[in-house]
């Protein structure tokens, strides 16, 4: 009867602790499921694009479903991969996300650049969720700090103290937008002094606040204007968590050839996913 007695003491320190800490203790399935039903702009499958990143999820125990399979209902897995949709979601789906994040899930938005792609859906969505973080619709630039003389593949080495940069020195994105910021949202890495965005009709929506901030105006600028800005941003929702990026192709295979091997292995952009997963 004794050791009954002690059992049942430890079992209910176990869910106290669990219910104090819910960071100590699993709180949601470990299954990803990955958003390739919503005219998603990758250029082809997201089993094939995104077989190594996928294999990273499985080599950390996770399940991975795909919603053109399963169907699009993300309230029951651990993290949604929300990759660049090109349709709307509805009020119930973005409701899913958010009941995801109630129950300590994490959700991984990657946009992509314009004119490829126009962020306004995955906006949608990081609006309804109330991140903080927003996709302009621009192409970051960097003649200096690129991969293989790509001046749309920006490197940086900029990253801010959090678990997501841990062991990180440099990424690479592989042709991507800048975010923006606010609220508690953090900004986990941010471009280099040499990037800069070409000043187009997008550009120069996305840069207005920049440009005003700094005290001059449009006309004093040419062809392009340097900033710093985000390019990895991650917030808290309650339990859960959630992290934007301007690209899905950082984690992605080279489907195209362009590089000898794939773009998830290039520099520390696999160490940021692991980051993320871990997170």
């Amino acid at each position: 009867m004794k050791r009954i007695a002690i059992l049942i003491m430890f079992s209910a320190l176990v869910l106290i602790l669990t219910s104090c800490f819910p960071g100590s203790f699993p709180r949601v399935p470990k299954t990803l499921l990955i958003d390739d039903s919503h005219n998603n702009r990758i250029d082809d499958e997201a089993s094939v694009e995104l077989s190594k990143l996928i294999k990273a999820f499985e080599d950390k125990g996770y399940t991975v479903d795909l919603s053109s399979e399963t169907g699009f209902s993300p309230e029951g897995y651990g993290i949604a991969l929300v990759l660049a949709p090109q349709s709307s979601y509805s009020v119930n789906e973005m409701s899913g996300l958010a009941t995801l994040l109630s129950r300590g899930g994490k959700v991984l938005l990657l946009g992509e650049y314009y004119p490829y792609y126009d962020n306004a859906p995955i906006n949608a969505i990081a609006s309804y969720l109330e991140v903080g973080i927003q996709f302009n619709n621009n192409l970051l630039h960097d003649s200096t700090n690129n991969y293989d003389n790509e001046e749309i593949w920006v490197t940086t080495t900029k990253f801010n103290a959090h678990p997501l940069t841990a062991g990180l020195s440099k990424i690479v994105l592989i042709a991507g937008a800048t975010l923006n910021t606010s609220g508690e949202a953090q900004t986990i890495a941010y471009a280099e002094p040499t990037s800069y965005v070409p000043l187009n009709v997008a550009a120069i929506e996305s840069l207005s606040g920049v440009v005003a901030g700094s005290g001059s105006s449009l006309t004093e600028f040419s062809k392009q204007v340097t900033i710093v800005v985000p390019l990895v941003a991650a917030a808290s929702v309650g339990s859960g968590k959630v992290v934007a990026i301007g690209d899905i192709n950082l984690f992605s295979d080279d489907i195209w050839e362009y590089i000898s091997g794939d773009f998830i292995d290039l520099f520390d952009n696999r160490k940021l996913l692991n980051n993320i997963i871990d997170w």
